[in-house]
């Protein structure tokens, strides 16, 4: 007669040591494709807010015109400025969907600030002491931001309006038939470029051409 033999308790502890081995491996492997795949989607979403950024940067200067403002102490500033990491210009083509009473145009700055790049947009032109702009922040973990910009001798500058000036002042009226403006126009400005410096990414520069400028 047959005598069937089971597992001795030493052969039992071995098979669950193999056994609890494997299942650890498993799901360490598991948990390194879980993380691996939160870092790309993470990686993703945070290339399509660069490239939203981007765009609406690029869409911002294309609209530029130049039209100057006063600011909230009556003093005249030109259509665009720039200084350090701050950019303001003047642009047009602001949608009115509503059919609301005001301009097409729009004033808008990009400002770097605490990591961050925000977007700033007032809703008059000639602010007053109490104009606060909207902002909103486009991206964030952004190291370094640099702009330049290219004049007609194709000289890039850090600054806008230039040490020797290369815009000029004209005497414009608008849509109030009963009150002049001064317009100061930037007629040399042929393009703007600004790097971002992203932990991520390094350095990503965009070069954008000012129609206006002409």
């Amino acid at each position: 007669m047959r005598v069937e033999k089971g597992f001795t308790l030493l052969e039992l502890l071995i098979a669950l040591s193999i056994f609890a081995l494997i299942a650890v491996m498993a799901y360490g492997g598991l948990g390194t494709v879980l993380e691996l795949s939160a870092h790309t989607q993470e990686q993703a979403q945070y290339w399509k807010k660069i490239q939203f950024t981007l765009a609406r940067l690029q869409q911002d200067v294309e609209y530029f015109t130049p039209r100057s403002i006063r600011n909230p102490y009556g003093d005249v500033e030109p259509a665009l400025s720039a200084q350090g990491d701050s950019v303001v210009w003047t642009r047009d083509g602001w949608l009115n969907p509503l059919q609301q009473t005001r301009s097409a145009l729009q004033r808008v700055r990009y400002r770097y600030e605490n990591g961050g790049l925000w977007r700033d947009q007032w809703v008059v032109l000639d602010q007053a002491q109490d104009s606060q702009p909207y902002s909103i922040l486009m991206l964030d973990n952004v190291e370094q931001i640099k702009w330049q910009f290219l004049d007609q001798d194709h000289v890039w500058h850090d600054v806008w309006p230039p040490t020797a000036p290369s815009w000029r002042e004209n005497s414009s009226h608008l849509d109030n038939e009963t009150e002049n403006k001064t317009v100061i126009s930037s007629p040399y400005l042929r393009a703007i470029a600004v790097t971002l410096t992203l932990p991520r990414f390094g350095e990503l520069t965009r070069l954008m051409a000012v129609v206006a400028g002409e």
